[in-house]
């Protein structure tokens, strides 16, 4: 079995020094957005551009967690980014539109230099103790320009997606609510279930358990999402006992046909005492 481990939010920390002093709502969107872009990284396949972007975008994040209108910039470019990378490794198979590719991505790389510019710009405005009123306005109408063009960006990289074939995505969601808590997140949905209703003993799965991952794998299957990391809280139990109980979930998910490529392991630091946690990464908010 080919198994992958993924770090988590909570151990990031340690190289983000400045995390801890955003307020709760910038901090968790900090941690989530430092998990997909290692979960991209350790996944290969990026050019070092891209992951240069991607990690100045996540130090850009981490620094402007006080200033709300720059953190919100910054999780528009952060995402505009992942969006790019995933139609990058979408596409890297097709050598019919290998040409057409490096264009659109040359393309799009020319407007992000011109817009971290102007962000760039921003910034030291933002600095200056002494600005005036009609500054800050003047500063609030060039974010305003610049979510505006990250949209058209998004826009343009939504066009050149392959469709993903099935039905909608908001029935399926609406089915897994019934297993579980479900949440939704600004790259993913979680979904949350009690260890007690899955595991009749330490690590072995009981008889209900094998049911409802059964059904909730039914329902992944319509589900688009890049990847899905399996978590299980460390208490009570013990880490030992956590990766155990996460890696029988992740075998009854692959053997109710989802695919071995798409599920990986991922520390369940953070979690609620007693709870498992499928998180669906890049999976699309329930509307």
């Amino acid at each position: 079995m080919n198994r992958r481990f993924r770090y988590f939010p909570g151990l990031f920390l340690l190289g983000f020094p400045f995390l801890a002093q955003g307020n709760p709502a910038t901090t968790r969107q900090l941690q989530e957005a430092t998990a997909i872009v290692q979960v991209q990284e350790m996944r290969g396949g990026l050019t070092p551009m891209q992951i240069q972007n991607l990690q100045e975008t996540l130090h850009m994040l981490t620094a402007d967690q006080i200033y709300p209108n720059l953190f919100r910039v910054d999780l528009a470019i952060l995402e505009a980014r992942l969006q790019g990378v995933q139609l990058y490794r979408q596409t890297a198979t097709q050598s019919r539109d290998a040409i057409l590719l490096k264009n659109q991505m040359a393309k799009l790389n020319r407007e992000y230099q011109v817009l971290e510019a102007q962000y760039s710009a921003l910034r030291q405005k933002l600095a200056q103790k002494t600005m005036s009123g009609a500054q800050t306005q003047h500063l609030e109408q060039k974010i305003q320009q610049q979510e505006q063009a990250l949209k058209q960006e998004e826009g343009a990289l939504a066009q050149m997606k392959t469709p993903v074939s099935g039905g909608s995505v908001s029935s399926p969601v609406r089915t897994l609510s019934a297993y579980g808590s479900v949440q939704s997140g600004r790259n993913g949905i979680h979904l949350q279930m009690p260890v007690s209703t899955l595991f009749q003993s330490s690590h072995v799965l009981s008889t209900r358990g094998l049911e409802q991952l059964r059904k909730v794998a039914s329902a992944l299957q319509r589900v688009e999402t890049s990847e899905i990391l399996v978590r299980v809280a460390p208490n009570p139990g013990g880490t030992n006992l956590a990766t155990q109980r996460a890696e029988r979930i992740l075998r009854t998910l692959r053997k109710n046909g989802i695919p071995d490529q798409r599920l990986a392991l991922a520390t369940g630091s953070g979690l609620p005492d007693g709870t498992a946690e499928l998180f669906l990464v890049n999976a699309p908010e329930n509307p």
